[in-house]
């Protein structure tokens, strides 16, 4: 596509993000100093139908963009941004911070600057065990110490009569040796034959105590999600069939397959799928902007912003580009008030 289509075409679709209204060859003259004339204007916009880039209602001579001009303005966005950079200054960032509490933090003020939704999942790298321990507490009690490769201590409280032959300590040792360096998904895909020469209650104990163990674990490998502001569609003309917001909330209630969207829909850290590109018939009233950030050991981040197809891509793409800096004040505020106390 030569410069000046790209231009109308640009022209068409900013026009179009903010009022609404489809967009005519007149109302591009009179507003922009393109150059050109009002007839060239519809002979490009003619030629930019024909294409599929934009298409005309019936109601109105105008033109408004189609999901592949959409597609090429993202395109024309994303020419400008850096990610490694970016990227390793959000992990840098992070590391100074609670992250879950630094997370919260910026879904809210993504929220606070856009009238769309805010969207997210962290998805944490697998854990693996460290050290785990069986002590008895009191009578019948027994209190379950497992502490993983990535620092975090968990504990829980187990009420169990057990006869007189079960052997806790040495379950407790051997558990130790067994469990070290495994994953939760190691644990699931482990036969344990080898307690076929426990006898029953002993290998009853031990079956308990490996499921305690992955419960446990589990808490700590499910994704995240964070979601902010899905009202804030009701306030959009393009949503005005009740029966397309109820399918986008259901889409959003299912938080396996968001996160799934968030952290595997594309290759690229950057990415803006737009109407049926989502491939969710649920979905596809939507563009879904996001932006994934490696965060080494502690897994990854997607930040996302969902609007209308019509939504304005270059505020939505700044802001998700500006996560940076409202992470770096977030650390700065947490630093002013460490120094105050």
């Amino acid at each position: 596509m030569d410069k000046r289509t790209a231009d109308i075409l640009l022209v068409i679709i900013e026009e179009y993000v903010n009022s609404a209204d489809p967009v005519g060859s007149k109302s591009i003259t009179d507003k922009y100093s393109l150059g050109i004339s009002s007839a060239t204007v519809r002979n490009e916009m003619h030629q930019l139908e024909k294409e599929g880039y934009i298409t005309s209602l019936h109601t109105s001579s105008g033109r408004i963009p189609t999901d592949k001009g959409y597609r090429f303005y993202v395109d024309y966005l994303t020419e400008f941004i850096k990610q490694r950079e970016i990227e390793e200054k959000i992990y840098r960032l992070l590391k100074r911070v609670e992250i879950e509490d630094a997370l919260d933090k910026i879904f809210s003020r993504l929220f606070s600057n856009n009238p769309y939704t805010s969207l997210g999942v962290l998805k944490r790298n697998e854990t693996r065990i460290d050290t785990f321990h069986i002590l008895s507490v009191a009578k019948d009690t027994y209190l379950l110490v497992l502490i993983l490769k990535n620092g975090v201590a968990a504990h829980k409280l187990l009420k169990e009569q057990l006869s007189d032959n079960v052997k806790v300590n040495i379950l407790s040792e051997y558990l130790n040796e067994k469990l070290y360096g495994m994953t939760l998904r190691d644990i699931q895909n482990t036969s344990f034959s080898f307690i076929d020469k426990f006898d029953r209650d002993n290998k009853a104990f031990f079956i308990k105590i490996v499921s305690e163990i992955m419960e446990i674990m589990n808490q700590y490998e499910e994704n995240e999600i964070f979601l902010k502001g899905k009202e804030n569609l009701l306030s959009f003309p393009d949503f005005k069939d009740i029966s397309e917001v109820k399918n986008i909330f259901d889409a959003f209630n299912r938080e396996y397959e968001l996160s799934e969207f968030l952290l595997y829909s594309s290759d690229d850290p950057f990415s803006v799928h737009i109407g049926n590109e989502i491939n969710n018939e649920k979905l596809n009233k939507l563009s879904i902007a996001k932006h994934t950030y490696d965060l080494g050991s502690e897994g990854k981040i997607t930040f996302g912003i969902a609007g209308p197809t019509r939504m304005n891509y270059k505020k939505v793409m700044d802001d998700l580009n500006n996560i940076e800096n409202i992470l770096g004040n977030i650390v700065n505020d947490k630093t002013e008030k460490k120094e105050v106390r």
